[in-house]
Formats: structure tokens, sequence, C-alpha cells
């Protein structure tokens, strides 16, 4: 956004000032003890996602990816977690692909970091993002997150050193990312572990509130000077 402002607004860097969101730490953090919500006790790892079940979050790549990985591993997981208008949409789907009780959808509830902290790989495939809270609430607790290339996306993740990107639209390259992941235990690991401690030390909410102050005090001092 700043980019855009000045190169296609005109609008002097001078004037800009930028400041990400930030995530509350003491609620979203990485797992302890390892436990995961009912629906998915029988599961050894688990994809999923946590949003409104709108058009623009193009879920249906991430069912029809999970279709071409499920078979990798045992007992691997789904778990779509949200409402919205597309939600009968895509459980016809889901049975389509005859996914049966491998993909789980949970309506959209109150506790959103309880079912982040039970996600291995957190996937948003979005046609469209600003700067993603949701993306944000899972790098925070501890999910390895793989999202399309799409807003601020590739700030929060930089590609390959907190997760991976994907070409918008593209499900096949979204089931070679999660192929890659699912197969690569170690680095998986390594990047949900990368992403939770940015979250914590680079976007938490204290560093978004000192950001947001900054900006306040040398807008008065600005004032005051005028």
């Amino acid at each position: 956004m700043r980019r855009h402002l000045e190169r296609d607004c005109g609008v002097p860097a001078s004037k800009i000032d930028l400041c990400y969101n930030g995530v509350d730490t003491s609620e979203f953090y990485p797992a302890i003890d390892g436990q995961r919500p009912p629906e998915l006790a029988d599961a050894s790892l688990v994809i999923g996602t946590v949003c409104v079940l709108r058009v623009e979050k193009a879920l249906e790549l991430l069912i029809e990816a999970f279709a071409k990985v499920r078979q990798r591993t045992a007992a691997l997981k789904l778990i779509i977690v949200g409402s919205g208008p597309e939600f009968q949409k895509l459980q016809k789907l889901s049975a389509m692909l005859g996914l049966g009780d491998e993909c789980v959808f949970v309506p959209a509830v109150r506790d959103v970091a309880r079912y982040l902290r039970a996600i291995d790989i957190f996937v948003s495939t979005s046609y469209s993002e600003a700067f993603s809270n949701s993306i944000l609430e899972a790098m925070a607790c501890g999910c390895c997150v793989v999202a399309s290339r799409v807003g601020g996306t590739p700030e929060l993740i930089e590609d390959g050193q907190r997760g991976l990107l994907f070409e918008s639209g593209n499900a096949a390259e979204l089931a070679e990312k999660l192929a890659r992941l699912i197969d690569d235990p170690i680095k998986r690991r390594q990047f949900a572990q990368n992403a939770a401690t940015f979250a914590r030390t680079k976007l938490n909410m204290d560093v978004a509130t000192q950001r947001m102050t900054s900006i306040y005090e040398t807008m008065l001092q600005r004032k005051r000077a005028a």
C-alpha cells in the first residue's frame, strides 16, 4: 500500500507512516500440551483454515488440493472452521471428491486460537487480502502457513522463510506445496517456529501500539510547530 501511494498516487514518502497490524500473543500462542479438539483427536497431521466462507476466499482450491495429497500420510485431516454463504457448496464438493470424514467442517467459533493450535499447516487461498489477521494469528499459534501470493501476505510469510507462497488460483501448485510440507516434517516445523517467533517479536500488540503512538506524537508535534 505504501508503494502504491508513492508510485500511483504521487504521495511523498515523508507523508506516509507504516503501521502493521498487531496480534495479541496472550491469546494466540503455540500449543503447549499437543491436545486437539475432539473432531481431530485421531489425526496424525492437520491441514486447515479459519475464515468466513465467502467466494473470494477460494476454499474450493484448498479442498481440491487436499484431495490430491490425502494419501501421502495416514490419518491426514482437513478442517475448515467458519460460516458463510459458501458452506453448503464446499460440503458438496468435499462429498463429491469422496473425502468423507477426512474433511471436517466446524461452524464459526469464538475460541479461534484453540483450533489454530490444532492445525499443523494453515492455508490461505484468498484471491485478495490486505494484511491478513487470520494468517498473522495462525503464525502466532505456531502454524506452518501456505498462502496465495496476494496483497500483504508476502510481507508476512517471506516465501521459504516463514512458510510457502503459491500463485493465486493455482490448485496444482498449492497441492505441490502441501506435499512438500507433508513429506518434510523438519522443514515444516522450522517454518512454524520462524513464523511464531516473527509474530511474537515483530508484530505483537505492544509493538503495534508503540508504532501507532509514535505516529500520533509525530503529528501532534507537527501541529504544534505549525
